[in-house]
């Protein structure tokens, strides 16, 4: 409301529904009652960014701009095998090797642990 930009990561796809007013809900007015704070449904401008095939504008993002911590969360990882994607990350960053796609990362995966 106050024009400044955010930028959510909707995994689920449930925190879309900011782009239409509430209907309001009998527990939403009776907790804004209880709160004296007046319930007022409105919109947010939204811009749906994809990184898949899905509806929205395409994003481009690269396996080293996502970064292991982000990466790891993406993909569940254990908290082992988020440790050994962090050293992946470090090595291909003291060598210069660059992680473009998941191609890579396999790459480096392979490369690793054989």
């Amino acid at each position: 409301k106050k024009g400044v930009p955010v930028l959510l990561m909707d995994v689920k796809g449930d925190l879309s529904g900011v782009a239409k007013p509430s209907a309001g809900e009998a527990f939403i007015h009776a907790r804004h009652e209880k709160l004296n704070f007046p319930f007022e449904a409105s919109a947010a401008p939204v811009e749906i960014l994809s990184l898949s095939e899905e509806n929205g504008v395409r994003l481009r993002a690269t396996v080293s701009e996502f970064g292991p911590v982000l990466l790891s969360r993406i993909l569940d990882l254990s908290d082992t095998q988020s440790g050994i994607l962090s050293i992946i990350f470090k090595y291909c960053d003291d060598n210069h090797l660059p992680l473009l796609d998941l191609k890579d990362l396999k790459q480096i995966l392979q490369y690793s642990t054989g």
